[in-house]
């Protein structure tokens, strides 16, 4: 048995108001102009729907009258207008407008359709489908398209009945926990709050906030920690702060909000021993090696080896690429700023003072202020190089070194290269002096380059089982083919 559900609107509609038939009366002035509004509104609105054109917008929202008659005119209905006109000359001009209105309206074309649905219990009726189409597809009667679709309306009948079964305090438990799923997830991310929002919020809180190079990303992502909160870093899923990469560890560290002005950062729970004093141990993690966790978290250039206080503008260094600032609720974020300074401090590249000294000269001030610059950005790639080295290989027998060669006897431009350094071995242990032996050198555009070859068998390596060394697996530190190298011996190859 089929019900059948409908709606009658019966609306009288004001005529045109003309200004000089009102007289003086202000009230009745303002009340026919928003007559004439309403009715422009439903004029356009009609001659738009006259035309029938199809994807064009219809300007229901424009006012309250088209609002309150949209459903009488959006196709689903059946629609009958009455025009009322008068015979007298002097309305001549209201009864031609009058009269074209009303063929617009009649050139609108609607499409009514009857709206049914079963009588009785909609959960029930969702119940039965249910059920009649399991039991077809257990009988097997349809093809494999057919059986597909079915499959699809069986999941949406299930979802329907799932949801109008439920009480009005189980509905309000689901919305609870889907709203906590939701913040917990954007916390996880760092966008539950703004910057501006952090600013409102006042100084109940304290800020983290991750430090990037690009100042339109610095300082987008936001943690705020209440007092007794805590958070933890590092690669696994269920930490509060995930971050990856290299030295990046399960768990790095722990940050625990003290009160409105300063967090406890703590090393995090999983250590590796040392071989020996001193020396740091390797540890496989999938297909790549990774140093002892403490060495690769940092307050301030200071490496985390017990619980340490971080107050507002201190810095925190999480593996070799995430930097993190500690504010207050009041502090204002500049972010390029703050980007330099963090990578100046987490990196320790303020130790150039004598060489700038030296640099600017010789060369004069603007030059020598490049070449500084250009020996920061060197200092980041080289450590890079080295961290990725002994990730990739498991052994620190090859390191990196950046140089700056001078002549005291020319006054040519210094060079700025990298050379591929052999550890000595001396006891069993490595060590690098500045006679170590040069496997080869490279400028410092040839040296991003093979960099950029570096990062992508990392990319590749990361995500396989078995470790760098495979048959195929590119050499980037002894190849020479495809990539410009220049030997110690000053021979290009």
């Amino acid at each position: 048995q089929m019900v059948c559900h409908s709606q009658l609107h019966a609306v009288d509609l004001a005529g045109s108001e003309r200004l000089f038939m009102v007289g003086n009366d202000s009230l009745r002035r303002r009340e026919s102009m928003q007559i004439n509004k309403s009715l422009l509104a439903l004029g356009q609105m009609i001659s738009k729907l006259s035309k029938g054109v199809e994807g064009s917008h219809i300007p229901y929202r424009n006012s309250k009258l088209t609002f309150l008659l949209a459903d009488s005119l959006m196709g689903n209905c059946k629609t009958a207008v009455i025009a009322c006109i008068s015979p007298s000359s002097s309305y001549q001009q209201l009864t031609d407008s009058t009269l074209r209105f009303a063929s617009s309206v009649k050139e609108i074309k609607t499409k009514p359709v009857q709206n049914q649905e079963p009588a009785g219990d909609l959960v029930q009726t969702l119940r039965n489908e249910v059920a009649m189409i399991r039991k077809r597809l257990r009988q097997g009667i349809y093809d494999q398209s057919q059986a597909r679709e079915m499959e699809a309306q069986l999941r949406g009948d299930e979802y329907l009945q799932d949801q109008f079964s439920s009480s009005y305090e189980e509905m309000q438990v689901k919305a609870k926990t889907a709203e906590g799923l939701r913040r917990r997830t954007l916390r996880r991310l760092g966008l539950c709050q703004s910057v501006g929002q952090v600013e409102k919020a006042g100084s109940n809180f304290i800020v983290v906030q991750k430090i990037s190079l690009d100042p339109l990303l610095s300082g987008r992502l936001t943690w705020t920690m209440s007092p007794g909160e805590q958070l933890r870093i590092g690669s696994e899923p269920d930490c509060e702060i995930v971050v990856d990469g290299l030295g990046v560890e399960a768990e790095m560290c722990r940050l625990h909000c003290l009160n409105a002005n300063e967090i406890e950062v703590l090393p995090g729970s999983q250590t590796f021993p040392l071989e020996e004093e001193g020396k740091e141990s390797l540890h496989r993690r999938g297909s790549l090696y990774k140093r002892y966790s403490s060495t690769l978290v940092m307050v301030n250039s200071v490496v985390l080896q017990e619980p340490q206080i971080l107050r507002c503008g201190d810095f925190l260094r999480v593996g070799r690429s995430h930097f993190f600032r500690v504010n207050d609720g009041e502090a204002t974020l500049n972010r390029s700023q703050d980007a330099k300074q963090a990578m100046e401090r987490a990196f320790g590249i303020n130790g150039f003072t004598k060489d700038a000294e030296l640099l600017r000269e010789r060369l004069g001030a603007q030059r020598g202020d490049e070449v500084i610059r250009d020996l920061k950005d060197l200092k980041l790639v080289v450590e890079e190089a080295n961290e990725l080295t002994v990730e990739l290989r498991g052994s620190d027998d090859l390191s990196f070194k950046g140089r700056v060669l001078m002549d005291p006897l020319d006054n040519e431009e210094p060079a700025v290269v990298v050379s591929l350094m052999e550890r000595q071995d001396a006891d069993g242990s490595c060590y690098l002096t500045e006679r170590s032996p040069a496997i080869a050198t490279w400028t410092l555009a040839e040296f991003q380059q093979r960099l950029e070859v570096m990062r992508d068998i990392y990319d590749e390596v990361r995500l396989r089982d078995l470790p760098w060394g495979q048959p195929g697996d590119l050499d980037p530190w002894h190849a020479r083919d495809r990539i410009p190298v220049i030997t110690s011996r000053g021979s290009p190859h």
